[in-house]
């Protein structure tokens, strides 16, 4: 069976379910709340749940050795770095 892909758009947050192997593919900012795109199988249940993280600029960064960035988002005068986990 062929595997369809779907790109999805998801509220962004710290933790967000989406279908296992979900490739991110960018963070932006529509009508002042930020949203991911990800490319999903179409037919996969939504039983995965990925971490992201979202900081500010001038904010200090943990360790970021299994987080991958995704997009910077401007939201009025705030500037958002947005890291997801990698899928290990």
């Amino acid at each position: 069976m062929e595997i369809m892909k779907t790109i999805y758009k998801y509220p962004l947050s710290e933790a967000v379910q989406m279908p296992k192997g979900a490739k991110i593919l960018t963070a932006q900012d529509q009508g002042g709340q930020i949203f991911i795109w990800a490319e999903v199988d179409s037919h996969a249940r939504t039983d995965k749940t990925r971490e992201f993280l979202i900081i500010g600029t001038g904010q200090e960064l943990p360790n970021l050795d299994n987080w991958q960035y995704v997009a910077t988002v401007q939201q009025g005068i705030f500037v958002w770095h947005i890291y997801a986990e990698i899928n290990l």
